[in-house]
C-alpha cells in the first residue's frame, strides 16, 4: 500500500485527492466512504491476505479527510460521482468492485451508471437508499450553515465520541478533518437523493453481483423489508460501521464475495 495524492481539475477547480492505493491485479476494489468519514475507515483491508491479489483504492472525497476542501465545489452527490469517475479513468483496464458505505453507497449507485461495462460487483454497506436512511444527514442539513457549525456538528462529535462502537468513535475522530461547508452541503444533497426514490430503484436494477451489508445491531432497519429479494448479510457484533466494529468477519465476507464475482 502507498499513500498517493491525485491532482485533478474538475469544473475548473483544482483538487488534491488523498488516497491509499495498491496496484496488484486487473480487478480494482474501489472504496467510497460515508458522510463525515474518510479513507481510514477501510484501513483493515490492507492486512487481508486473501485480497492481496486485487488492486485497491481508498480515498477521501473532496471536503473530507485529507483531500481539498474548496469553497467553490458544489459537494452535490453528482459532483462527488464526477470525482470518482475521474479517479477510475486513471485505471482504464481494471474491472471494478464498488464498496460504498452509507453516503458512499448512494454515490456508488450513481457512479454505476457510468461504468456499467466495467462493474463486476457492488457491495452496499448500509448505503442510503430511501428517506428512512438519512436520519443524521437530515438533522444536520435542516439548519443553517452557521447553526450547523456552532451547534449541530459539535453535538454530533460529542455523542459519537462516547459510543461503545469502535467504528462510531473512529467516525467522531475523522469528522474533525472534514470541512464544515463540505459536510453541510453533502448532507443536503444526500437528503435530496435519499428522498427521491431513485436510489432504491437503481440498486434493484443493477445487473452486476450485488449485496446489502448491515451491522447486526441494525437488523431493525426498514430498508431490509424493501429490498425485494436482493441478497443481504448481517455482520455480527457490529453497527453502522461493520468494517470497523468487526473487521475480521467483514473482510472475510468481502473476500468471499469478490472472489465469487
Amino acid at each position: 500500500m502507498q499513500s498517493r495524492i491525485f491532482t485533478l481539475t474538475y469544473n475548473d477547480i483544482r483538487l488534491r485527492i488523498s488516497s491509499k492505493l495498491r496496484e496488484s491485479g486487473s480487478d480494482l476494489i474501489f472504496f467510497i466512504h460515508g458522510l463525515g468519514c474518510a479513507k481510514e475507515h477501510f484501513d483493515e483491508v490492507w492486512y487481508v491476505d486473501r485480497l492481496k491479489k486485487y488492486s485497491i483504492l481508498a480515498f477521501d472525497l473532496p471536503g473530507f479527510g485529507d483531500s481539498s476542501k474548496p469553497d467553490n465545489f458544489s459537494y452535490d452527490l453528482q459532483d462527488h460521482v464526477g470525482i470518482c469517475a475521474e479517479l477510475l479513468s486513471i485505471f482504464p483496464g481494471h474491472r471494478v468492485h464498488i464498496v460504498g458505505h452509507s453516503m458512499g453507497g448512494a454515490i456508488g449507485l450513481l457512479l454505476a451508471d457510468l461504468i456499467q461495462a466495467r462493474l463486476k460487483s457492488f457491495i452496499n454497506i448500509e448505503g442510503n437508499l430511501t428517506s428512512h436512511d438519512s436520519t443524521v444527514s437530515r438533522r444536520q442539513s435542516s439548519t443553517t450553515l452557521e447553526e450547523f457549525k456552532t451547534k449541530e456538528l459539535p453535538g454530533l462529535l460529542l455523542v459519537t465520541s462516547l459510543s461503545p462502537e469502535p467504528g462510531t468513535r473512529l467516525w467522531s475522530r475523522l469528522m474533525k478533518k472534514a470541512g464544515t461547508r463540505g459536510f453541510y452541503l453533502s448532507s443536503r444533497s444526500l437528503v435530496h437523493w435519499s428522498d427521491s426514490g431513485i436510489l432504491l430503484d437503481k440498486f434493484k436494477n443493477l445487473k452486476c453481483k450485488k449485496i446489502y451489508v448491515y451491522g447486526e445491531s441494525d437488523s431493525f432497519l426498514k430498508i431490509l423489508t424493501l429490498l425485494d429479494g436482493i441478497s443481504t448479510i448481517s455482520i455480527p457484533k457490529s453497527g453502522h460501521f461493520p468494517m470497523n466494529d468487526n473487521p475480521e468477519k467483514f473482510y472475510s465476507f468481502l473476500a468471499d464475495f469478490i472472489q465469487d464475482a
